[in-house]
């Protein structure tokens, strides 16, 4: 199984927690991701990366892209 590294993001588009963790596949740690923001509650948005591959970047409305 691969590991994925999540960094959660402020409203800013500013890292502010990384975590890693393992999934079969894509699709489920993007489930796993929507999970743990839910449960927190405090994040805007996310990257999401897995063996330098770029899964998928989610950032704030306004926050910038660089």
């Amino acid at each position: 199984m691969p590991t994925y590294e999540c960094s959660f993001l402020d409203e800013s588009g500013q890292i502010v927690r990384t975590e890693m963790f393992r999934a079969p596949a894509d699709l489920e740690a993007r489930r796993e991701v929507m999970t743990r923001m839910t449960r927190v509650g405090r994040f805007a948005g996310y990257e999401l990366w897995v063996e330098g591959r770029k899964v998928v970047v989610e950032r704030p409305v306004g926050a910038p892209t660089a």
